[in-house]
């Protein structure tokens, strides 16, 4: 594991910068990474971890929420997602829902409760890393994709109240998690049950029959973890030609596809809610 101030970094795989204040948790964390195939960072507070972000833009940070010292990990959580599309996974000891959603609101990938068991930790890194890269692209005022620079700037020194200058980069509604949860391999929520690297979806046990894009944007709403994604937003998600993402009319018609193929159990479930914040998963 690489310490603080390094700045020259080989990569030979995909890198990842643990922030923690804990020399052990930290090293607990750092093997499970390695032991994935990450080359592994360490920072131990929120000024030396921009730092490092800036200086080796780490393919995934993961961050104690609770780091004191002047910043918690959802400050730097909000700090990096400002200028940065790297996966970031905050962790903690404390499951308060405020918290919970304060580090989703951030921009967190994904929030984790402590303790974790070594494989737990891996297949959640796993389900986060298969997130598009432009999960956070916004569309820009005149329709067109403006993509989040993948280039971290080192921000003013963190101090103990938050500076109004510094933005919350894709700012979603808070609303309450939607509880997704990981078990080998498989993305569950409630009864329904998705395996990405297959590409198969059962609800209650009964296999959903999906085409390709329904399914993406299926995923791309579980990773989303209870946030409204936009039309926009999720059609930047599952197409890589920026002309055919500008077609909004295709996602919606996806939309009501995918609710229509999910609500053919009979149950009479929403399972997908509409409004004006964008398409979210609930549950009822």
């Amino acid at each position: 594991m690489c310490p603080v101030g390094e700045t020259a970094l080989e990569r030979s795989g995909p890198v990842a910068l643990v922030v923690d204040p804990d020399v052990e948790d930290a090293l607990w964390v750092a093997g499970v990474l390695q032991a994935s195939g990450f080359e592994v960072l360490r920072a131990d507070d929120a000024v030396s971890a921009l730092v490092v972000a800036e200086a080796h833009a780490p393919d995934l940070v993961m961050v104690d929420a609770q780091l004191g010292a002047g910043a918690d990990g959802i400050e730097v959580a909000r700090r990096l997602r400002a200028r940065s599309t790297t996966f970031i996974v905050l962790h903690s000891d404390r499951d308060d829902e405020l918290d919970i959603v304060r580090g989703l609101s951030a921009g967190a990938d994904a929030y984790l409760l402590r303790p974790l068991s070594g494989r737990e930790l891996k297949v959640r890194i796993a389900a986060v890393m298969r997130r598009p890269a432009d999960r956070f692209v916004r569309p820009a005022v005149d329709g067109g994709p403006v993509p989040a620079s993948t280039a971290v700037a080192v921000p003013p020194a963190p101090s103990a109240a938050p500076s109004a200058a510094v933005p919350a980069a894709a700012a979603a509604v808070p609303v309450e998690p939607a509880g997704v949860d990981y078990e080998d391999g498989w993305v569950v929520f409630g009864p329904l049950r998705v395996h990405p690297d297959d590409a198969v979806a059962v609800v209650d046990d009964r296999p959903v029959a999906l085409n390709p894009r329904a399914f993406d944007l299926l995923e791309v709403l579980l990773y989303a973890d209870g946030h409204p994604r936009t039309a926009a937003d999720l059609s930047i998600a599952i197409h890589d030609d920026p002309e055919r993402a500008a077609d909004l009319s295709r996602v919606e018609l996806l939309m009501r596809g995918l609710t229509h193929t999910l609500r053919g159990d009979g149950s009479g479930r929403r399972w997908i809610e509409h409004d004006e914040h964008g398409y979210r998963l609930v549950r009822d």
